[in-house]
C-alpha cells in the first residue's frame, strides 16, 4: 500500500497525542443581533497553566454543531486545545426569522462573530485563536480568516471549495445551474419560505438523495439535525468562488483532503493559487463521509491538525503518525463494510494474530490472505457489525512501529447481540509501498450478550458468500 502525502508535510508534535478529558460549555453569543447557540470544549488537567489556545469549527452544508463538528472538537480538545462549535443563525439551536439559509456570506458572519466572542473570554488564549472548515465551510472559514485580525491559522478537511467551473461540472452544466439560480431568486421573493429535504433515502427530490452519513441514524442522522434546506440558498451558493480567496490567504493554512473524497480539484486549484501559504496532507482512499465521523481519518486529520497548530516546526517532513493512525481506525470501518480485498493490503504477507484473551487459542502466523478468508467467512453473517475505536496511539522507531486503540465491538443477527470490549495493540513494518501491520493482537476487556451468534452468523455467511471470497 503506498503513501500518498505530498513531500511538504508536517510534524506530528508530541502535544498532538496527548489524551485529555474535556469539559461543555454551553454558550451564547449575538451575530448581526441573532443570538446564537454553541459549545465550548475546554481541555482539562492540562499541565500548562496558560488558558489553551481555541480553535472555532464549522461543518459541512445543512448540518448543525452536533455532527461533524462536535467529533472534531471532542478529538481535538482530548490534544490539549479548546474548541468552539456552534449553529449559524436559523440552523439548529440557534435564533434566526431566516432558517435553514446555506448562505457563504451570512455563516461567514456568524465565524466573525465566534472570533470576536472568544476576543473576550478569559479562560482560553484570546491570542491563538484558530479555525477549522469542513467540507462546504471551507471556504466561509478562508474568507473569516482573511476579514479577521483575531483568527490566526485555518485547517480544511475535506474542503469543497469551487469556482464557476466547478459548480458547472456538479450541477448539470451552464443550463442546469442557471435553473437552480432561477430557482433560488423565485424562493427569494416568495411570501413563505420554501424548503427541500436535505437527505432521504426514500425522496429522489431530496437534495441528498441516498447519501451516506446523513441518512444514517448512527453517523449523521440525529434528531437535532434540521434535514431541511432553503431553496433561496441556490442564489449565493453556487455564485461563491471559494477559490479566488486563495490569492487574498496571507496565512498559514492546512488542507487534509483524498482523492478519493469530493472534488479533489478544487482543493489542488486552491492550492496552486494560494502559493507556499497551504501545506496539503493527502490520505489515500478517504471518502467525504468518512471524513466527517470515521475513527481512522478523524484521528489523522486531528493529528495532522494539532501539530498544526500546536508544533513550533509545522513544516518539518513527518506524515508516519498520521499514515499509522488512519490504517487502525480502518481496520474497524473496512471489516464492517466487507471490503476485505482493501482490508488485506493492509496486513503483511504473512502477519502474527493474538486473540488468545478472547478465545483462549495460542498466536498463531498466517498470511494476510487466510486472515481475512477467516473473516470473510463470518463477518458478513451479521445483520450488522460496527467497531467503534478510540485513543488511537502511536509510536515509531525507524522501519518499525507499534500503535494501540481501544475497541467497542457490536455484533447483530436477528434478536442476538454480543458486545466486547477491549484493546487493539498493533506492530507495523515499513516497506517500499509503505506501511504494513506485522502483528494484530487483541485484549478482551468486557463482554454483553452471546458469543453464540458467531455459530449462526458463520452458517449464514456460507449461504451467501463475501464476493471476496467468490474472487480467490
Amino acid at each position: 500500500m503506498k503513501t500518498a502525502f505530498l513531500p511538504l508535510l508536517l510534524t506530528l508534535a508530541c502535544a498532538a497525542v496527548t489524551c485529555l478529558s474535556a469539559k461543555e460549555v454551553p454558550v451564547r453569543f449575538q451575530s448581526k443581533g441573532t443570538t446564537l447557540v454553541g459549545t465550548l470544549y475546554l481541555p482539562e488537567n492540562r499541565k500548562e497553566e496558560s488558558p489553551p489556545p481555541v480553535i472555532i469549527i464549522s461543518g459541512a452544508w445543512t448540518t448543525v454543531k452536533e455532527q461533524m463538528p462536535a467529533t472534531y472538537a471532542k478529538a481535538l480538545s482530548e490534544k490539549g486545545m479548546a474548541a468552539l462549535i456552534f449553529d449559524f443563525r436559523g440552523w439548529g439551536e440557534s435564533e434566526g426569522d431566516v432558517k435553514y439559509l446555506e448562505d457563504p456570506k451570512r455563516k461567514t458572519e456568524d465565524l466573525l462573530a465566534a472570533a470576536e466572542f472568544l476576543a473576550t473570554r478569559t479562560d482560553i488564549d484570546p491570542t491563538r485563536i484558530h479555525g477549522l472548515g469542513i467540507c462546504a465551510s471551507a471556504g466561509y472559514m478562508v474568507d473569516a480568516g482573511i476579514q479577521s485580525p483575531r483568527i490566526d491559522r485555518v485547517a480544511l478537511v475535506a474542503p469543497w471549495l469551487h469556482d464557476a467551473g466547478i459548480v458547472a461540472q456538479v450541477y448539470g452544466g451552464q443550463e442546469g445551474v442557471s435553473q437552480l439560480i432561477a430557482l433560488g431568486q423565485e424562493a427569494q421573493k416568495a411570501d413563505t419560505p420554501r424548503y427541500q429535504e436535505a437527505a432521504s433515502t426514500t425522496n429522489p427530490e431530496a437534495l441528498m438523495y441516498q447519501a451516506p452519513y446523513y441518512t444514517e441514524p448512527d453517523r449523521g442522522a440525529i434528531p437535532e439535525y434540521d434535514n431541511k434546506f432553503n431553496l433561496a440558498s441556490w442564489t449565493g451558493w453556487l455564485q461563491y468562488d471559494a477559490i479566488q480567496r486563495a490569492s487574498k490567504v496571507d496565512s498559514k493554512i492546512l488542507i487534509v483532503h483524498s482523492e478519493a473524497a469530493a472534488i479533489p480539484q478544487g482543493a489542488k486549484t486552491f492550492t496552486k493559487q494560494a502559493g507556499g501559504n497551504v501545506t496539503p496532507l493527502w490520505l489515500e482512499n478517504v471518502s467525504q463521509f468518512d471524513f466527517y465521523d470515521q475513527p481512522g481519518p478523524v484521528s489523522a486529520a486531528t493529528h495532522a491538525i494539532a501539530g498544526f497548530l500546536l508544533s513550533s516546526s509545522p513544516w518539518a517532513p513527518s506524515s508516519d503518525e498520521a499514515m499509522l493512525q488512519l490504517m487502525i481506525g480502518n481496520v474497524g470501518t473496512l471489516a464492517d463494510r466487507g471490503e476485505f480485498e482493501t482490508l488485506e493490503r493492509l496486513y503483511a504477507d504473512q502477519v502474527v494474530v493474538d486473540y488468545s484473551s478472547l478465545n483462549g487459542q495460542p498466536p498463531t502466523s498466517k498470511s494476510n490472505r487466510q486472515l481475512m478468508t477467516e473473516w470473510a467467512g463470518i463477518l458478513p453473517g451479521f445483520d450488522r457489525t460496527h467497531h467503534r475505536i478510540s485513543n488511537i496511539r502511536v509510536k515509531v522507531d525507524g522501519e518499525q512501529a507499534t500503535g494501540t486503540a481501544q475497541v467497542v465491538a457490536d455484533h447483530v443477527l436477528g434478536d442476538g447481540f454480543w458486545q466486547v470490549t477491549g484493546d487493539y495493540e498493533y506492530r507495523f513494518r515499513k516497506t517500499e509501498s509503505g506501511w504494513v501491520i506485522t502483528h494484530h493482537t487483541f485484549n478482551k476487556g468486557t463482554e454483553k450478550g452471546s458469543a453464540a451468534i458467531f455459530e449462526h452468523a458463520s452458517k449464514k455467511a456460507a449461504e451467501h458468500p463475501s464476493p471476496y471470497l467468490k474472487k480467490k
